[in-house]
């Protein structure tokens, strides 16, 4: 956090709209100076204590950052021996509330996610999740060629309605190289020597959509609707080369057996939801408020996986050659998991006084899945056959319905909150 005129500085906007999330330092030290116009220091509220009026508590300490209007942006480039390129940056259009900006960014020396500077344009996002995280990604360990492109889409509809939308795409060719040595120790006089070489490779695409919109119908009617679209493909290799052997001293050293793992492994995924939110604001002296929520999402994952072992107890074999092993085990998974959940809450806060509140809320959670993994192991006839393994096959279907109902009441005074 960040401090500023002995206050502790909770989140940053970027003209009014949320930015960084909770990374306050991050937020201010990634803004180029010349970009920056004014700045202001404000007690912001909640979504919810700003449509209702009645202060929940949870508000914090805001500083905005007023950015010049206009055309501008970045873009950088290096290329270095042997072959290695980075490339990338960052356009911004911002015109009074609308707000556009792309991101790309293109290199071969693992560097998988944006920089800070270049997702300034990306504070589209209006709620507690940083907005910066729709254009991120995990990174992975080993050699990474990556080209990233995100766009982001921010506008006031009229006086009533506001949008944020951002699409962001990502593709990651991975390589990686690991050796590992071990000794274990067992309860007799032997010693357990273990060592291997693993390569992999990985290539990752995916591709995410999130949009916000807001749209006030009146001072006592508001609509929020939320989506989430995401799409993930993913194919990977690997090859593990094993030795173990048995050491019973210094010049006994007995060979056990080496092992070849590899195989691939070609995934899929979905995922959509959607979420309406409906805000009305009873007539009355006291502040009173319903919310009522619905929505719903789908997941869609399959897999295709096709491991090989083979063992190799002759210390001879040391090509580990596939026509000449020990013992093998080959399996072939197909692997299928659809599902979706169906949900609604309605929630009534009610204004007690000007230090408390109460608040009446029932949710409702339905969720249906089904998971179906196809096993089928490789016979002494190099033949899969046509059933499939019962100890590693399953399928199944599952579903749950949850109701949930709960009253909270809270009393503010000063800076204790009671509830």
């Amino acid at each position: 956090r960040g401090d500023a005129k002995g206050r502790s500085i909770e989140r940053v906007y970027v003209d009014g709209r949320e930015f960084f999330g909770n990374d306050v330092m991050s937020a201010i030290r990634n803004i180029p100076a010349d970009m920056i116009e004014s700045i202001d220091i404000f007690n912001a509220q909640s979504d919810q204590s700003e449509f209702t009026g009645v202060d929940t508590g949870e508000g914090h300490t805001s500083l905005n950052i007023v950015t010049l209007r206009g055309a501008f942006g970045r873009l950088y480039a290096a290329y270095g021996i042997p072959d290695k390129y980075i490339g990338g940056g960052n356009v911004n259009l911002f015109d009074h509330d609308r707000r556009i900006t792309v991101i790309g960014l293109a290199n071969n020396v693992s560097l998988q996610n944006f920089s800070f500077e270049d997702i300034l344009g990306s504070s589209g996002e209006s709620d507690r999740t940083a907005a910066n995280k729709n254009f991120m990604v995990k990174p992975l360990d080993g050699l990474s060629t990556v080209q990233a492109l995100g766009i982001n889409y921010s506008d006031d509809w009229g006086a009533k309605a506001k949008i944020a939308a951002s699409y962001f795409f990502n593709r990651t060719d991975n390589h990686n190289l690991s050796q590992t040595e071990k000794q274990s120790f067992t309860s007799t006089d032997k010693l357990v020597l273990y060592d291997d070489e693993n390569s992999s490779r990985a290539l990752n695409l995916n591709h995410r959509f999130n949009s916000r919109i807001d749209y006030r119908i009146s001072a006592s009617h508001s609509l929020m609707m939320r989506t989430s679209l995401s799409v993930q493909d993913n194919d990977s290799r690997n090859e593990l080369l094993s030795r173990t052997d048995n050491r019973f001293s210094e010049e006994d050293i007995r060979f056990v057996y080496r092992r070849r793992n590899f195989g691939d492994n070609d995934s899929r995924g979905v995922n959509f939801s959607n979420q309406l939110t409906y805000r009305y604001r009873l007539p009355g002296s006291r502040s009173q408020n319903l919310t009522f929520g619905a929505g719903g999402s789908y997941r869609s994952y399959e897999q295709l996986s096709r491991p090989r072992q083979y063992t190799f107890r002759d210390p001879d074999n040391t090509a580990c050659d596939t026509t000449d092993y020990s013992s093998r085990n080959i399996t072939r998974t197909q692997r299928s998991q659809p599902g979706y959940q169906l949900n609604g809450s309605t929630r009534y806060t009610l204004s007690v006084t000007k230090r408390s509140r109460l608040s009446l809320e029932y949710r409702l959670n339905y969720a249906a899945y089904r998971v179906d993994r196809d096993t089928r192991r490789l016979t002494d006839r190099n033949r899969f056959p046509e059933e499939r393994d019962p100890k590693q096959s399953a399928e199944y279907d599952y579903a749950y319905l949850t109701h949930r109902v709960g009253a909270t009441y809270q009393y503010r005074f000063r800076k204790t909150k009671v509830a």
